[in-house]
């Protein structure tokens, strides 16, 4: 009865976890036009929370269900005295494997088609997404941007590899492009990616 009982917590928790939310400021109420968002795993873990470890991640059995970390974004250029403030969520999911970071050199974040949350951004759509990694020209490493119900809207069409980043622009040639206030998943393709920098752009 008791194994019952948590997995059934743990599922509710990787629902709640999932669910989308569009955040909001907490400085100023005008949205900037433009917010470049950059995760740089070579300068140092860029969340609030502290990495967790392979033993501290959220797990069942052999599947690695996710955490969520925030990233706190400031932007004080066009605002002044006054500081445009905002706390974006991040959920990473390793699915088969526990993310690892290494510190100051980059971010294992799991098995292949492991996934991080782009925070929805009230008011604002993803315009980019950008990736760099510090894996070699003979192992180039891919990402799709899917929808809440995990359908693709786009691939990145060249993978990345040191010196050569990966990247996704909306609209895409195809036509395909992005909503207001809308959560996405970033998934990325293939085993052993080993990422230094993610650069997600927002416009209103």
């Amino acid at each position: 009865m008791k194994s019952i009982l948590l997995s059934v917590l743990s599922l509710a928790l990787v629902f709640m976890t999932a669910t989308p939310v569009a955040a909001q400021s907490e400085g100023s109420g005008n949205l900037p036009e433009k917010m470049v968002v950059k995760l740089d795993f070579t300068k140092d873990w860029p969340f609030e929370e502290p990495v967790k470890s392979e033993d501290e991640q959220n797990k069942r059995g052999e599947t690695y269900l996710g955490d969520t970390y925030t990233f706190a974004y400031e932007d004080a250029s066009a605002y002044g005295e006054e500081e445009f403030q905002l706390e974006l969520p991040f959920f990473f999911r390793g699915n088969g494997e526990p993310y690892v970071y290494v510190r100051k050199k980059c971010f294992f974040p799991g098995s292949k088609n492991c996934r991080m949350t782009i925070p929805a951004v009230e008011g604002m759509r993803l315009e980019s997404v950008i990736m760099e990694t510090r894996n070699g020209a003979s192992f180039p490493k891919g990402f799709k941007i899917k929808r809440e119900d995990f359908s693709d809207i786009a691939e990145c069409l060249s993978p990345s590899y040191k010196g050569s980043p990966a990247v996704v622009d909306f609209p895409t040639p195809d036509g395909a492009d992005t909503e207001p206030g809308a959560r996405y998943f970033m998934s990325f393709t293939d085993a052993g990616t080993q990422i230094t920098t993610i650069t997600i752009v927002y416009m209103k």
